[in-house]
């Protein structure tokens, strides 16, 4: 709990939007699991692998950098009312 604090509240805190952070919290069973190996010595299986490449594939969608947009360069468009 405390590693998910530091990461979520400390290093990525800083510049994103809440939508995109609270994304994240999936990451919390991953670091249980991946704990539960280290220090049980429990069994990891390739189930487990392949949904841990699913989980940060999907953070990586929801976290990239958004395409850039064109703007329109029609004159009209730069008209100020008065």
């Amino acid at each position: 709990m405390f590693l998910r604090y530091l990461t979520i509240n400390g290093f990525l805190d800083s510049g994103r939007c809440a939508s995109k952070l609270s994304a994240f919290s999936f990451i919390t069973p991953l670091f249980g699991v991946v704990a539960g190996y280290l220090i049980m010595h429990d069994t990891l299986t390739p189930a487990f692998g392949a949904a841990a490449v699913l989980v940060i594939a999907g953070l990586y969608l929801v976290n990239r950098p958004s395409p850039a947009v064109a703007v329109p360069t029609d004159p009209l468009l730069n008209v100020t009312k008065t």
